[in-house]
């Protein structure tokens, strides 16, 4: 049960870690689902998991993105995901290519829309409350964690599958 890390397990990127993140979120949900654990205490590691398993994927594509584009630039070192999220749609559009589907653009961004809703900075799944003491999820009641893996599987999909052509579509660029 050792771990190779560091310079013993990589090179790691963003992509990587990532799926390390919607692993653990899939895994946790699993617990959950399993009884494990109590599903009141597990949403949290697990929403925490695949917010920051979306950040880190958007990340990705948007350092692809600039590389094809040949900008010289990558992401802002911040953990606003709808930001994240609108830099990835802007480059895909400046590709001027159909790397990412329109309708799947849609269903990504509303997905993506609904978790930032919930956590737009990160931190509503690490903490029981913000630093002004008030209490996160006050006003929420519910959340069904089997939906929310579901979404996760279909979001990670498609973040994958834009990954993996963008990834294909640079290595094009560089055979020309």
């Amino acid at each position: 049960m050792n771990a190779c890390v560091g310079d013993n397990g990589g090179p790691y990127d963003l992509f990587d870690y990532g799926r390390g993140f919607f692993d653990g979120g899939h895994s946790i949900v699993r617990a959950a689902r399993n009884r494990t654990a109590p599903v009141d205490l597990l949403v949290y590691p697990a929403a925490f998991s695949y917010r920051h398993a979306i950040e880190l994927y958007l990340k990705h594509l948007v350092t692809l993105l600039n590389s094809i584009l040949d900008t010289q630039k990558t992401f802002k070192k911040n953990h606003k995901m709808l930001n994240i999220w609108n830099d990835v749609a802007e480059l895909n559009g400046a590709t001027k290519t159909d790397l990412l589907e329109k309708e799947k653009i849609e269903r990504a961004g509303k997905l993506i829309g609904y978790f930032d809703a919930f956590d737009p900075t990160g931190q509503v799944f690490r903490y029981p409350e913000d630093i002004k003491g008030n209490q996160h999820l006050a006003e929420h009641k519910l959340i069904n964690v089997e939906v929310l893996q579901g979404q996760m599987e279909e979001l990670q999909d498609i973040l994958e599958t834009w990954v993996y052509r963008a990834m294909n579509y640079r290595e094009s660029q560089r055979e020309r």
